[in-house]
């Protein structure tokens, strides 16, 4: 009977542990959730026709001096996103829209998350490293991966413009 009461304390002990781990992992996703909608753009590169700023909580956008573009000849059409929390999920607005909406500029919001770019080891390293240019907004313990409008565009492509104030 000792003998069983040891073999069953050595096989639980495990158990509980890598119970305790998961929910240590699990469990603050369940209470903690990201509550601030947010705005962004793609494709505000260096050829884009316009530079955006956010000036007492509003979204406002200058034309850039020819001179200021690179020297692509292409200009880009920048798109501005409305990226939904609950709905983990963007889609293209105005900049009209943008405009009548109450914004935070800070990178962090309200409630204390950000929006920080993941990266995977897929490739086989050193020799061909792969990064994915996925972006997750982290906080509080939790991080959810965000499900962008534009794919995995690239960080050039990326530019954070503010939270929606409630």
């Amino acid at each position: 009977m000792k003998k069983n009461i040891t073999l069953i304390i050595g096989l639980t002990i495990p158990l509980v542990m890598i119970l305790v781990v998961a929910g240590s992992i699990y469990l603050p996703s369940l209470f903690v959730s990201p509550k601030y909608d947010f705005i962004y753009i793609s494709s505000a590169s260096y050829s884009s026709r316009y530079t955006y700023a956010v000036e007492n909580e509003k979204l406002i956008r200058t034309e850039r001096p020819a001179e200021e573009r690179s020297m692509s000849r292409t200009i880009f059409d920048e798109k501005i996103y409305y990226y939904g929390i609950e709905e983990n999920k963007s889609r293209e607005i105005s900049f009209d829209e943008a405009s009548r909406l109450n914004l935070v500029s800070s990178y962090k919001s309200p409630d204390g998350f950000e929006i920080s770019y993941g990266s995977s080891g897929d490739g086989i390293f050193p020799f061909f490293p792969r990064s994915s240019r996925d972006r997750y907004l982290k906080g509080n313990g939790v991080a959810k991966k965000l499900n962008m409008e534009a794919g995995n565009i690239y960080a050039y492509d990326f530019q954070f413009i503010g939270w929606v104030k409630k």
